[in-house]
């Protein structure tokens, strides 16, 4: 009897998981097309045209002659100068400022704290184009408010962003700015994890405020400081918004990035194969700078 009851189930089970197996794949199908055709599809397909002469007429195989210009060209390395100095000021910047916001927020009600969180992402949800010409707006020589203010006062009105000193530390406190919303919202959540009772055995032992914060909660953020971290190095390497509309790269190359360098590759110059060759360069820098974080990052159980 229990034999053919197994018998009897198996044949319904097999069936109600094979229909479970086919819903689910029609639940990702679209997700699939999608990243296969604009995700997948074009990364592979870079690839391939950064071993050739690729135009819109033609295609020329030249083998690796695209990464030897590209080591040879000065205006790469100094795009990787300034993506580097660019990181240096941002990667510290955001995991420092969210921190320290986190910090402030966590101990407060819920309702304060949620408004404090929306107030603080709502940078973040604003076009990255429209907060350059609102910037833009307010540092203009002619019509700017700031330039005026300053003018007022007394004080020598200049381009900020035709500075080559200045320009990259103000694009990069705007770039803070925008987007410490969600290391934010990450460190709090983080936070509310983390048992009362570690704080409580911590006051026992006559730890103050402080050390609390840095013996015990910090040590505790360490796996959420490393997503944060891994993807504000990401989002860092590949900037391209705004050296693009505030300064287009200049002066002299000084604010260009290797992305802004390959847009102008692509369609400004028709280089295509070259344009490929530096997004190819930029993706291994940045997976092996993501791998060399989490190796130093890693946390043991």
């Amino acid at each position: 009897m229990n034999n053919n009851t197994k018998i009897a189930v198996r044949p319904g089970l097999r069936k109600r998981r094979r229909r479970q197996f086919l819903i689910a794949l029609l639940f990702l199908a679209p997700w699939a097309f999608f990243f296969l055709v604009f995700k997948l599809y074009p990364f592979l397909y870079g690839i391939v045209i950064s071993f050739t002469n690729y135009t819109l007429r033609s295609t020329e195989f030249i083998g690796l002659d695209n990464y030897r210009n590209l080591l040879q060209d000065p205006r790469f390395w100094l795009s990787v100068r300034s993506m580097l100095f660019f990181a240096l000021i941002c990667i510290p910047g955001t995991i420092f400022t969210a921190l320290m916001l986190a910090r402030l927020i966590y101990p407060r009600t819920a309702s304060l704290s949620t408004f404090s969180k929306c107030i603080i992402y709502l940078p973040g949800l604003i076009c990255s184009v429209v907060i350059v010409v609102i910037v833009k707006y307010l540092f203009s020589t002619s019509i700017g408010v700031l330039p005026w203010i300053c003018e007022k006062l007394g004080v020598k009105v200049f381009s900020v962003f035709d500075h080559p000193a200045l320009s990259i530390p103000l694009m990069s406190v705007l770039i803070v700015f925008t987007c410490i919303g969600q290391p934010v919202v990450l460190y709090t959540a983080a936070m509310d994890g983390i048992p009362q009772e570690l704080y409580d055995a911590a006051s026992i032992d006559g730890a103050g405020k402080r050390q609390i914060f840095w013996k015990v909660t910090f040590p505790l953020l360490k796996p959420t400081t490393t997503l944060i971290l891994v993807t504000t190095t990401i989002n860092s390497l590949q900037l391209f918004v705004y050296p693009m509309l505030f300064t287009g790269g200049g002066p002299y190359f000084s604010t260009s990035t290797p992305m802004l360098l390959l847009y102008n590759s692509a369609f400004n110059s028709g280089t295509f194969g070259y344009s490929a060759a530096i997004g190819v360069v930029l993706f291994i820098f940045t997976g092996f700078l993501a791998a060399i974080q989490f190796r130093m990052t890693r946390t043991d159980n």
